[in-house]
């Protein structure tokens, strides 16, 4: 998805997604062969995202 408006105000709005931009991110490195298959999905941002909230609900309180 190209961003039509790379506008530095603008670049990186957490539309629809419950993020927002004060927000500090999370810096993750992955041992081989787990860096090989994350490398290969298009979107893995998003994909990585999911599947940490999808265990993060499965974690009991």
């Amino acid at each position: 998805m190209a961003n039509n408006n790379p506008s530095p105000n603008t670049r990186f709005v957490g539309i629809g997604k419950g993020i927002k931009n004060n927000q500090k991110g999370f810096n993750v490195r992955f041992p081989e062969p787990y860096h090989s298959m994350l490398a290969e999905i298009p979107d893995r941002i998003e994909f990585i995202r999911q599947a940490v909230i999808e265990k993060l609900k499965d974690k009991p309180e």
